[in-house]
């Protein structure tokens, strides 16, 4: 790879998410509107011609549980 090459990717918000955080936000949060910690799953595509992804879904919220059902993702805590 050339240094003027990059790498698109597309963010994708899985629709168990906002369910998911819905839920958080009114009982757990208790409406509470600070920073959460959350992680992203970002999955680098080692073909040029499809995009990689950045993924956040119901299990972005468990920081603590790995996720070993598919390929390797890169997880981005934030």
């Amino acid at each position: 790879m050339k240094s003027t090459d990059f790498v698109t990717w597309n963010v994708m918000m899985d629709i168990g998410f906002w369910t998911r955080l819905t839920k958080k936000k009114i009982e757990e949060y208790q409406m509470d509107s600070s920073p959460k910690e959350l992680i992203a799953k970002f999955r680098l595509s080692n073909k040029p011609e499809k995009i990689s992804s950045l993924s956040i879904d119901t299990f972005s919220f468990e920081l603590g549980k790995e996720d070993k059902s598919g390929p390797v993702d890169f997880k981005v805590q934030g």
